[in-house]
């Protein structure tokens, strides 16, 4: 969604099938870059509930922030878990998009 404060919210669900191939980072970081290519976003958000979190490890710090925390805010598998609220900005996903794409093109060697 396109706001005057030029603010969009993203969201992956996973298929378990496809865990560790790839696939869904694939995914995402195609569809990261056709948002910010085609759209004058300066910050995208997206939420992670606690016990997904370490999916995100290598992207916090780097691509990611974490911007907010809800303390025990969902009821999941019998017990309450914090919800984080993680933003990729614009000049973030510039300054990585190259090594990025690269790795989803073929690449792996990239770091």
């Amino acid at each position: 969604m396109l706001t005057l404060d030029r603010l969009g919210h993203f969201a992956l669900l996973g298929d378990p099938r496809f865990t560790g191939t790839g696939l869904m980072f694939d995914g995402l970081a195609l569809l990261l870059d056709h948002t910010f290519r085609t759209w004058e976003m300066r910050k995208l958000y997206a939420e992670a509930l606690e016990y997904n979190l370490p999916q995100f490890k290598g992207a916090i710090g780097r691509l990611l922030e974490v911007e907010g925390r809800l303390r025990q805010h969902t009821w999941r598998q019998g017990r309450w878990w914090d919800r984080f609220t993680l933003t990729l900005e614009r000049t973030t996903w510039e300054e990585y998009r190259g090594r990025v794409m690269r790795f989803v093109t073929g690449d792996r060697s990239v770091t």
